[in-house]
């Protein structure tokens, strides 16, 4: 009989070295996964922010350039504005138009089809503006926007939302 140990691993040894492999790929699959989902996150949330940004300073800037606002066609959901920027050939002055088509926020030149100013991953669910004063030298709006990412099989990580507002007045 001799003491001589065999080469190898036992039963037991292999199932520890299974199960401790299978912890640590279990959680850096986890960590990898949380990571690609908060990544996901920051991504969706950065787009809507930046998307009602651009177009609550797009409609700032055009209100600030108007020579007036136009009241008549001006409702709580659609801004009409009067501007030389946008007068057709041979007039001197033109109208703006901004309203929801659809789901995305829309400017409309004068003798021009609609454009929208927010991408189609994102929709408008809020539109007004309210005339704060108009009866000054400038003119004053509020306006009111809120931007929401598309997320039609409400996954979590896609969820984002952002609601601005702003006052500008006509220069």
């Amino acid at each position: 009989m001799s003491n001589v140990r065999e080469r190898g691993f036992t039963i037991i040894e292999f199932v520890v070295y299974i199960a401790v492999l299978a912890i640590l790929g279990g959680s850096t699959s986890t960590l990898f996964l949380w990571t690609l989902k908060v990544h996901t996150k920051a991504q969706v949330l950065q787009e809507t922010v930046v998307s009602s940004e651009r177009a609550l300073e797009f409609i700032m800037h055009e209100v600030r350039e108007a020579e007036a606002l136009y009241l008549s066609t001006t409702t709580p959901n659609q801004l009409s504005l009067e501007t030389k920027a946008s007068a057709p050939l041979g007039e001197t002055a033109g109208f703006l138009d901004f309203f929801l088509c659809g789901t995305a926020l829309c400017v409309k030149q004068e003798e021009q089809g609609p454009v929208a100013l927010t991408p189609d991953t994102v929709e408008v669910t809020n539109l007004s503006f309210t005339p704060v004063s108009t009866n000054t030298p400038f003119p004053s709006l509020r306006i009111d926007i809120t931007l929401e990412h598309k997320n039609p099989n409400a996954r979590p990580e896609l969820a984002a939302a952002i609601e601005l507002s702003s006052a500008v007045s006509l220069r």
